[in-house]
């Protein structure tokens, strides 16, 4: 008869749960380790090390590409600055009459929101270095 344990689990993509995911897989590590201070065939503790290093070396592979696929978070962030600077190029090349038309629309548009235009911000600070 063949004793046996098996462990699966998925990678959970929350910071909970790996936290909970790695405890688990620690206790498990631990298990492995004092069974292998049985008196065991030379055999089976050669498999139990394999086995062990092995879950450790795809448990951290699987961390480290977990960690490098980028959040939703800063994917919205990049197109954000990305939408911003296309916004900033296209003022930038409207005439002067027309960049100043596009402040006054985003004039009368921030006193109806609360949150201003960066790009207004940048048209008039580029307006007030010219009249210097």
């Amino acid at each position: 008869m063949k004793n046996r344990i098996t462990l699966v689990t998925k990678l959970p993509t929350s910071d909970v749960g790996l936290v909970a995911t790695s405890r688990l897989l620690e206790q498990v590590i631990l298990l492995v380790d004092s069974l292998d201070k049985h008196k065991f065939r030379s055999e089976v503790s050669k498999k139990l090390k394999n086995t062990r290093s092995e879950a450790v070396t795809r448990f951290t592979k699987s961390l480290a590409a977990l960690e490098e696929t980028p959040s939703q978070q800063d994917i919205a962030q990049k197109k954000k600055a990305e939408k911003e600077k296309a916004e900033k190029e296209r003022v930038a090349k409207l005439s002067a009459e027309e960049q100043r038309k596009y402040v006054e629309k985003e004039r009368k548009s921030r006193q109806s929101s609360t949150c201003p235009s960066f790009v207004a911000k940048l048209i008039l600070e580029m307006q007030k270095t010219k009249k210097m």
